[in-house]
């Protein structure tokens, strides 16, 4: 089959556009899929670090608690110390006073004599002003001296935050800040006050709603206690210890990628570095393909667009070609008649009937001059 050439021009002229704009589409889609994946990187990054910002926000209210309830004590004329019953009966009263005023689930003292002086949500339901327990009070083997925070206030010889625990009473996640209580250099004993993560685990639920996000925060163990998958919370598990080690030898925020049963995933972490609070490990997690996949969706839409844009040019070209083309169509007949005429096949030629200014208009004007003087 024989093309003319016109039909040539227009596939050659469609060929190269429609090659030209689905590179240009691929190497669009690359580069969005690049831009695409950083953008999404900096927003869990953004997301992060507002949640960072939080829990710095958690600590500092609660050592800002701690020191209202020291100062409180420090007022005391030292006379209230000298025996234990004089301290309990100053003390006492004030946790009920601190614990509403600032939120924690549990305000108290405990005692360099192994007792503690409290006051909670149970404590308040009895109708009582505060509470004293363990050492000499009961039988329970309670002994301040060998909890925890008081251990921990004491040889950190100051402010003290403990990992998360679930609460005994609440049963939810929570911290404990303790401080030691001095007065004429004496060890009194150590203040405490228990703080909620229910608040903190709310925001949580609101990401996972609003942004479908996976977020966790780890405790010194590598155990989460907070998280948008609230099955996680307060379970052991080798890959949270391992994204906390990573996370250790990292800048903060930086992506890392780690197998989680065989599915890629992408973490961006930032571990704590404030000695004065227990150590956390802040954390996105989300699968490769979930980030990716809206990304190669939308490159393959442009692609498709691109390619429909590309035929609808060629379409376009190939009529443009035609309507301009025209007139060669007219030049080649008028060029067959004079031939014709010169061999004697016809009698006369015929003119070419073209008036354009164009190159096609010269030329048909010069065949026709010829075409005249050949017939006189």
């Amino acid at each position: 089959m024989t093309m003319n050439i016109k039909t040539k021009v227009s596939l050659f002229a469609s060929i190269i556009i429609l090659f030209g704009i689905i590179a240009l589409s691929i190497i669009s889609m690359s580069m969005q899929k690049s831009n695409s994946m950083n953008d999404t990187m900096v927003a869990q990054a953004d997301e992060l670090r507002v949640v960072d910002v939080i829990i710095q926000d958690i600590n500092y209210n609660a050592a800002v608690a701690i020191e209202g309830l020291l100062k409180a004590i420090d007022k005391m004329p030292s006379h209230v110390f000298e025996n234990e019953e004089e301290i309990i009966k100053a003390i006492g009263p004030l946790f009920q006073v601190h614990k509403n005023s600032t939120g924690t689930l549990a305000s108290y003292i405990g005692l360099s004599t192994d007792a503690v002086v409290e006051f909670n949500d149970e404590i308040q339901r009895e109708g009582k002003a505060y509470r004293v327990r363990g050492g000499k009070y009961d039988s329970s083997g309670f002994y301040a001296s060998q909890r925890p925070w008081y251990i921990g206030a004491i040889n950190n010889k100051g402010l003290f935050q403990t990992d998360v625990y679930e609460d005994s009473v609440t049963g939810k996640p929570s911290m404990t800040y303790a401080k030691p209580v001095y007065k004429d250099n004496k060890l009194i004993g150590v203040i405490g006050v228990d703080i909620p993560l229910s608040k903190l685990q709310e925001y949580f639920d609101f990401l996972r709603e609003k942004n479908k996000t996976h977020m966790f925060i780890l405790d010194s163990n590598g155990d989460p206690y907070v998280a948008t998958d609230t099955s996680i919370i307060m379970k052991e598990d080798p890959l949270f210890k391992k994204i906390a080690q990573m996370s250790a030898e990292t800048p903060d925020f930086y992506p890392m990628e780690i197998n989680d049963n065989g599915v890629t995933k992408i973490t961006q972490c930032k571990t704590s570095n404030d000695t004065k609070f227990a150590l956390y490990t802040l954390c996105s997690f989300e699968a490769l393909e979930d980030i990716e996949n809206p990304i190669k969706e939308a490159g393959f839409i442009q692609l498709i667009i691109g390619l429909g844009f590309a035929i609808l040019v060629s379409i376009v070209i190939y009529i443009l070609i035609n309507i301009f083309l025209k007139p060669l169509g007219s030049i080649s007949q008028g060029l067959n008649s004079f031939f014709k005429f010169l061999n004697h096949e016809t009698k006369t030629a015929q003119a070419i009937n073209i008036t354009s200014k164009d190159e096609f208009g010269t030329m048909a004007q010069a065949i026709n001059h010829n075409i005249e003087k050949t017939q006189k």
